[in-house]
């Protein structure tokens, strides 16, 4: 199971809002850690569980 930070949470919320923002032109852009807002997605859904 993968554990996101406080921060790493943070960073997601604002990539999601940017998604939202762009009609998904950006799903498969990556971040500093070369992560993918769905990579985010699947860790925040796992957590829940």
């Amino acid at each position: 199971m993968v554990k996101f930070s406080k921060k790493e949470r943070e960073e997601f919320n604002k990539s999601w809002e940017k998604l939202l923002e762009n009609s998904f032109k950006n799903i498969n852009k990556k971040d500093e850690k070369g992560r993918t807002i769905l990579h985010y997605a699947v860790g925040n859904s796992v957590q829940k569980q």
